[in-house]
């Protein structure tokens, strides 16, 4: 009798956690839509240069998406599927580079970026001097 009730309690306890499950509404998972990121990057005189790289990153699976600014210094990118988790980055020859984490407070779809960049520091170099001397023929 005591083998047939631990046998009994054995398959009630593996069945239920499939019935509470069962029981259970399911949620509809919401389809994932584009996120659209628009920016403008500018130069800290104000000037916008062109052709500025500009790298997103997609959070959680960090898949990267790249875009140059126009002439104006805009630039856009549709992210598909969106996730509302960014990080933009922007680099330019003579500029400090640049990174924004970009987070999804609400519903918004559509983000906006703008960055100014800052010149770097130029380094003077030392003056090199380079002297040379014919060397003798052997006789």
């Amino acid at each position: 009798m005591r083998t047939l009730l631990a046998a009994a309690a054995l398959v009630a306890a593996a069945i239920a956690p499939g019935a509470l499950a069962a029981q259970q509404p399911s949620v509809p998972a919401t389809p994932a839509r584009p996120d659209t990121l628009v920016g403008r990057v500018a130069a800290d005189s104000g000037a916008a240069p062109d052709s500025i790289d500009v790298i997103v990153t997609r959070g959680p699976d960090r898949a990267t998406f790249r875009t140059r600014t126009d002439a104006q210094g805009r630039w856009r990118l549709v992210v598909d599927p969106g996730t509302g988790d960014y990080l933009v980055y922007v680099t330019a020859p003579g500029f400090v580079a640049q990174r924004r984490r970009i987070t999804r407070a609400a519903t918004e779809q559509r983000f906006t970026i703008d960055i100014v960049l800052t010149r770097t520091a130029v380094q003077q170099l030392a003056r090199v001097e380079v002297k040379a001397s014919k060397r003798k023929a052997p006789d």
